[in-house]
């Protein structure tokens, strides 16, 4: 060391001498005069109220960014082997030194070790201290140091900030050590580049771990070290920590396995994160802290040379997650309530509350009905109503499915399981409802082997996909339905009794529209006003009190499903705003080859029926409110003498009191005269009379 430097350090504690500190120095140099601090020391004093780990993990992700970049730097340094870098944390604390073996050997004789404290009070005026004061960069030359052991270094300071609610805060700082004789003035802007570049590093990784806060998968990002190839954890959102129940402390730069356990658990997740490995939903078990489940994980790598960058990227989702975002997808969402239920009458009132009573309860429901009751309608409502109602629903109609895919529709298969397998295999619908609730409609339709899976399923909570080896537990209720006579064909050998046990621990029968009768003005009225609040008509539509005394003489072998359908046939055929018992005939006329003879009575109705001129569009109307046409009913009982049927002519007045006997039914009409449907029209056509 050059004597002239220590000589003039000696100078500058004599006060009033003609080497004068600068104002800001000198308030400094007062500073750790006043502290007490001694200028002759030997060696830093040693931090021993903490240990290095503990205060490295404070300071982490300053020094991991840090790190990086002077991971890059150094190389710039490798013919001058005496200068080096330290690392220092929010309390001027030297946590880690990077160099060479010459800087190493200069940092130990001067005392430079890790937990070395660098503040105004342990070792007086330096960079550091400095540094950290006016949170600035800044550079101590020499003599400018107040104690004795820095008088030979040149040391270039800046510290590592972070803004939080507008504060400006210190995380960290790195300094630039050298001899004093291998000082250079540009060696400040240096440290500072490093200082800022890690800051922008930091700063980007935040504003990109936010993107992945509200993520709904678990997401978690492994570093692996470029120098070691350690792998670290560096962000891991909330999705993550409520996944695996994890405490809420910070695991961020800490060792994989802190979640995860070590290999040879987690065989698969290892394999993944050591290899490198790139997946797309593959499902595999893992163990966290000794507790193990079922999940899906989606990897992605990242690569960059030119900051140091490598790792890879987790996506982590339980099967009870996957099942409702598919759920979600494929739109079995509940929509119904039991305000949705319309109905005064008492047996639909008692239906609708032994449903909310069987709501409340986690056993097997079974819905018996005719078919166009509202049996899907009542499942959809005791899900919402139930502890499950924000858990899945999935419906299942056991008799629209192929024989052959019930099975892979219900319980999935895995990829390979057999030809035409999708890549990846398929989740199936029971464990789609993982957690919430599956609707076997039609339930009666089901093949007898497809029973013993599904009693299996019940008793044992669990079952095993198509070609797969690993055993599935699943939380379900079951809500099933049909319109078939189960004891009849129990009877029959084509439903199994221990099945139906299972299935009806709680049964709902649901009255017939035959059996609501006083409901059927109810209903016929809301649909009216549900077609014109959702824009099918542009009127509002009513019904006379003559239309509301038909509507309940007719049998409605399709239930409310029908009654809607015929709501929206007529009003949108007719064009009408005022629903009469000839516009309700003709519409059933037009369809009459489905439909029995409605019943006789004495109305006699002109056959005046007009459609205006302006159409309607006719739109799609939804999966529960499709109007599904009955199939068709016992043929009319013709009488056994037709005095027509020889006669090449009729009068119109003959003609036209078989239509109103028959309720211009064409098809019965033609039956009650004998004679052909084709006659008819050519005696109408002839005689001058029309539907319309």
């Amino acid at each position: 060391m050059d004597d002239s430097i220590m000589s003039k350090w000696h100078m500058r504690h004599q006060k009033g001498h003609e080497c004068a500190l600068n104002p800001q120095l000198q308030e400094w140099w007062e500073k750790s005069e006043k502290g007490g601090v001694d200028p002759q020391l030997d060696s830093p004093v040693i931090d021993t109220s903490s240990t290095l780990e503990v205060r490295k993990h404070a300071s982490i992700k300053p020094y991991v960014y840090v790190s990086r970049v002077l991971y890059l730097t150094m190389q710039y340094f490798k013919n001058d082997t005496s200068i080096g870098f330290a690392f220092f944390d929010k309390d001027a604390v030297l946590i880690k030194l990077f160099g060479e073996k010459e800087f190493r050997h200069f940092a130990t004789e001067h005392g430079f070790v890790p937990m070395s404290m660098w503040d105004f009070d342990h070792l007086g005026a330096n960079a550091v201290s400095a540094g950290f004061s006016c949170k600035q960069n800044i550079v101590f030359l020499g003599d400018e140091n107040y104690c004795r052991l820095l008088v030979d270094t040149a040391i270039y300071f800046s510290p590592i900030t972070a803004t939080e609610e507008g504060k400006v805060n210190v995380i960290g700082g790195l300094a630039f050590i050298m001899p004093y004789e291998k000082r250079r003035h540009d060696y400040l802007a240096f440290v500072a580049l490093i200082t800022n570049d890690a800051n922008i590093h930091m700063y980007m990784s935040d504003a990109l771990h936010h993107m992945y806060d509200f993520e709904p998968r678990g997401f978690i990002i492994i570093d692996i070290s470029w120098k070691t190839g350690k792998k670290t954890i560096t962000y891991y959102n909330k999705t993550l920590r409520s996944l695996f129940h994890l405490e809420e402390k910070d695991l961020s730069f800490l060792s994989v396995d802190s979640i995860f356990d070590s290999y040879p658990d987690n065989k698969e997740l290892w394999e993944i994160i050591n290899k490198e490995k790139k997946v797309e939903n593959l499902q595999l078990r893992l163990q966290v802290h000794g507790k193990s489940g079922n999940y899906t994980i989606s990897s992605e790598l990242f690569y960059n040379p030119n900051v140091c960058l490598r790792g890879i990227r987790l996506y982590i989702t339980s099967l009870e997650q996957t099942a409702a975002h598919v759920s979600r997808q494929i739109g079995d969402n509940t929509i119904f309530t039991f305000d949705d239920i319309i109905g005064e009458s008492k047996n639909i009132i008692n239906a609708k509350q032994r449903a909310i009573r069987y709501a409340a309860s986690d056993s097997n429901v079974l819905i018996l009905g005719e078919s166009g009751v509202g049996k899907d309608i009542f499942a959809q409502a005791i899900h919402n109503q139930s502890a499950r109602s924000d858990k899945p629903f999935v419906s299942v109609n056991c008799g629209a499915l192929p024989r052959d895919l019930i099975a892979s529709e219900l319980f999935g298969y895995e990829h390979g399981a057999f030809t035409g397998a999708k890549k990846g295999g398929h989740i199936g619908k029971f464990e789609l409802a993982n957690g919430g609730t599956i609707f076997l409609d039609e339930i009666g339709d089901m093949p007898l082997d497809l029973q013993i899976s599904l009693l299996q399923v019940i008793e044992k909570k669990s079952f095993t996909k198509i070609g797969g080896k690993q055993t599935i537990h699943v939380d379900v209720k079951i809500i099933s339905a049909t319109n078939a006579n189960l004891l009849e064909r129990i009877r029959q050998g084509r439903f199994r009794l221990d099945l139906y046990y299972r299935l009806s621990v709680l049964c709902l029968h649901l009255p017939s529209l035959r059996d609501r009768e006083d409901d059927v003005t109810l209903l016929s009225e809301y649909f009216l006003n549900k077609l014109y609040q959702n824009g099918k008509i542009s009127y509002p539509a009513s019904l006379s009190p003559e239309a509301v005394g038909y509507l309940k003489t007719l049998p409605w072998h399709g239930n409310v499903r029908e009654l809607q359908n015929v709501m929206e046939g007529v009003v949108q055929t007719l064009q009408i705003s005022k629903v009469e018992p000839r516009h309700i005939m003709y519409y059933m006329g037009a369809i009459s080859d489905l439909y029995e003879p409605l019943p006789k009575n004495n109305l006699l109705l002109e056959p005046d029926i007009t459609v205006k001129n302006n159409p309607t569009s006719f739109t799609t109307v939804s999966d529960e409110e499709l109007f599904m046409l009955p199939t068709k009913i016992t043929s009319y009982e013709a009488k056994k003498e037709y005095p027509f049927s020889n006669r090449k002519n009729i009068t119109r007045e003959e003609l036209y009191e078989a239509l109103c006997r028959n309720h211009y039914h064409r098809e019965a009409t033609a039956q009650d005269l004998g004679i052909s449907r084709k006659t008819l029209y050519r005696w109408m056509k002839k005689l001058g009379l029309s539907l319309c």
